[in-house]
């Protein structure tokens, strides 16, 4: 709230109000935001929620950009082409879990690396940045900020309830799970030949698989990980974990196999079909 309230002294109330409903509307991006002075997306939803408005809602299907030349490749992996492939996974990030592992191992371009479109609920970016000294938080906000062409923040009614959860000071805890799955069914209700592939960490989301239908596939960060290994997409899922242990990260569970094998087998194929194409 601090950050918003330093953007409205800069560019002053009205201007910075305008801005907003220009983004909100679709007829000023987010590169222009930040080039009006705009520091991080977390302060451009702050700012819109003020006002009562929310994101643009960008289509949840379709291709997205290729990466600028700002874009950071992950350490330690072969680098990928950025291209998009049609195909029938769409990833959807359930929880904090896997951006606050991946971003202590410096890795979070791994989810780039499918080439398939990604989007993060607005609950889940929000409880994962919020707090601007917790471990990953920078690297998070860095990286959203770098790659909002290639990654979507999608809108939800939770998002909306969080907020003002946060401003009366309530609790949060679950409705970044509660939002993912505000967005599955929006996906799936959308785009009915496509399918879902959820990545999580939290045994909450696992928990719900029995309400979700065929089309939904889970993968935990580890097994996400060790199949692009496998398709030659990242150098070693072991490397990226262990350094995200080294950032304060508990990784035990990541290390074992958790996701059923017919989900790894249909991500294995759609990874071939990116390297194929």
């Amino acid at each position: 709230m601090e950050q918003t309230k330093a953007t409205g002294e800069a560019l002053g109330t009205q201007e910075r109000e305008e801005l907003l409903r220009g983004y909100a509307s679709g007829t000023i991006s987010w590169r222009e935001l930040r080039q009006r002075g705009f520091a991080d997306y977390v302060e451009v939803l702050a700012g819109l929620g003020e006002i009562g408005l929310r994101p643009p809602m960008a289509p949840m299907e379709g291709q997205s950009e290729r990466p600028g030349k700002g874009s950071r490749p992950i350490e330690a992996t072969a680098a990928g082409s950025g291209k998009i492939v049609s195909g029938p996974f769409h990833l959807i990030v359930t929880d904090t879990s896997p951006l606050i592992t991946l971003a202590s191992a410096d890795a979070l371009d791994a989810l780039l690396r499918p080439s398939i479109p990604v989007s993060i609920p607005d609950a889940v970016y929000i409880e994962a940045t919020r707090i601007r000294t917790a471990a990953g938080t920078s690297c998070i906000v860095e990286w959203m900020n770098d790659h909002l062409d290639r990654v979507r923040i999608v809108p939800t009614e939770v998002g909306v309830d969080q907020q003002r959860r946060i401003e009366e000071g309530r609790t949060i805890r679950a409705l970044g799970e509660q939002a993912a799955l505000e967005v599955l069914e929006c996906f799936l209700s959308g785009n009915p030949d496509a399918e879902a592939l959820l990545l999580f960490e939290n045994t909450d989301i696992a928990r719900r698989r029995a309400i979700v239908d065929d089309r939904v596939s889970l993968i935990s960060t580890g097994d996400f990980l060790r199949e692009l290994e496998a398709a030659h997409l990242i150098q070693s899922a072991d490397y990226i974990l262990e350094q995200a242990a080294k950032g304060g990260r508990n990784v035990q569970r990541q290390r074992q196999v958790t996701s059923d094998g017919d989900t790894r087998s249909r991500f294995r194929r759609q990874l071939q079909r990116t390297d194929d194409q």
